[in-house]
């Protein structure tokens, strides 16, 4: 027996070991975090589809175009979350506070463009070629989810920077409150009670926007009260560093305008189900929404190796930051693929659980097949865009999703779901298609960036240790 082998073995896997631990450290809070995210909008779904079917409709079109914004605002603020690892990493954690200063700040100016664009909620329906009592209730309730949206982004800008300087729990337990305070305050409002009357889906938007302040002030005096504000220079003037600020903006424009890329191709899927029935528009939308719910791992564990991986290149660790990204890409393959397996393995009971029409049952259940082989791809491409922006490839990314969602999902989504007739099921293989080639892109280009000689010759970026 070679013990030399078994020794480099041992100590191969010990290493894979403590770096999983590491990601998940932060990655499972992350995890919960984002399913807390969408809890909310289910329960606000829920409690209004139990007042009325005709105000549950208004719900659902009325966060459409407020979802589009949201998640790309989203997008931009991920830059708080690398620039702040990458600061910890160079210990040099006072420089942290100006990236979250700068989150906060991009957080503002999306608010109010936000609020002043979805006034003409109405409108905005009206251009959507809804009829005018669906354009009328759908806009108001758009109109009151864009007075919440710079609470919300607010919200995530402090939870990417406490996540990324080791609190990942603080914003889960502020979110499982919220999600408390939500549920009390869509029955009041949504139903009436104690002098206000059944406000509806309206209702439900209102409860949304103050849980969202509450949400935000909340996290925000966490980051500026303690120990954190004086650790990371929070509540103090750090010295600027010339190019932070156009690093910071760039990754955020690039990581903004891919989840805007992608989130205008998934709105295209649904209206093509739509084109070819309301049978297969409500089996693509139950696909699409467990398709989400599992996301959500490849979401957490891809934040969570962006965090060590940033703070590893920040430090000009890089054999670390790169074996940290193939970790990451590992726990997330491993992840969703246990997911799949045990999608197909109960299509059935999952479907049944969706859906009581014996017709839709069969057709969900062939669906979600794809909805695994979809979820392991697209967790892959999600992870692999998360480590790349960590070392700074910023815009690789960016044209990954225009090319596989927009170009290839598209058009072979009409192909195979309208043109061949295959519906629902046509339109997911097209999902898991395209999220293979965004994956095989992506993952090709961390494997091309990280080469030694590339990685460890790369210009160190503005915050980063020289």
């Amino acid at each position: 027996m070679n013990t030399t082998d078994g020794s480099a073995s041992g100590r191969a896997g010990a290493a894979f070991t403590r770096d999983a631990a590491s990601i998940l450290r932060v990655g499972g809070p992350i995890v919960l975090s984002r399913i807390g995210i969408m809890l909310m909008g289910v329960v606000d779904t829920l409690v209004v589809a139990r007042h009325s079917t005709v105000e549950t409709a208004y719900m659902a079109l009325g966060w459409a175009p407020v979802a589009v914004f949201l998640v790309t605002g989203v997008g931009v603020l991920q830059s708080v979350q690398v620039m702040t690892a990458r600061a910890v990493g160079a210990e040099e954690p006072e420089r942290a506070g100006l990236s979250f200063w700068r989150g906060l700040s991009f957080a503002a100016i999306g608010g109010v463009l936000g609020a002043i664009l979805f006034l003409f909620g109405p409108q905005i329906m009206d251009l959507l070629g809804q009829d005018p009592e669906m354009a009328a209730g759908a806009g108001a309730v758009t109109r009151i989810l864009g007075y919440s949206l710079g609470f919300h982004l607010a919200w995530v800008a402090a939870a990417f920077f406490l996540e990324a300087t080791g609190r990942p729990m603080v914003p889960v337990v502020f979110m499982a409150a919220a999600n408390v305070l939500n549920l009390v305050l869509d029955v009041w409002l949504v139903h009436g009670g104690f002098g206000v009357p059944a406000m509806g889906a309206e209702g439900a938007a209102w409860a949304t926007t103050v849980v969202r302040l509450l949400l935000a002030l909340g996290l925000i005096t966490v980051v500026l009260t303690g120990p954190l504000a004086v650790r990371y220079g929070v509540c103090r003037r750090s010295p600027r560093r010339a190019g932070e600020l156009t690093t910071q903006t760039r990754l955020g424009l690039s990581l903004g305008g891919g989840m805007l890329f992608e989130m205008l191709a998934f709105a295209g899927m649904t209206v093509m189900a739509g084109w070819v029935s309301a049978a297969a528009a409500a089996t693509y939308t139950i696909g699409i929404n467990l398709m989400g719910l599992v996301f959500m791992i490849a979401l957490g564990l891809g934040g969570g190796g962006s965090v060590r991986v940033s703070e590893r290149y920040g430090a000009a660790e890089y054999p670390a930051a790169r074996r940290l990204g193939w970790v990451a890409l590992c726990l997330c393959f491993a992840a969703l693929t246990v997911c799949a397996v045990g999608i197909a393995a109960l299509r059935l009971p999952l479907a049944q659980a969706f859906t009581i029409d014996p017709e839709l049952v069969g057709a969900v259940g062939a669906v979600l097949v794809f909805v695994g082989l979809g979820a392991v791809f697209d967790g892959l491409q999600t992870t692999a865009s998360a480590i790349l922006r960590a070392v700074g490839d910023a815009w690789f990314g960016t044209a990954s999703h225009f090319f596989a969602y927009v170009i290839v999902m598209l058009p072979l989504g009409y192909w195979l779901g309208v043109v061949q007739g295959l519906g629902a099921v046509g339109l997911m293989q097209a999902v898991a298609i395209s999220s293979l080639v965004s994956a095989i892109g992506l993952v090709g280009r961390w494997m091309w960036v990280t080469q030694p000689r590339r990685l460890e010759g790369r210009a160190p970026l503005p915050g980063d240790r020289a």
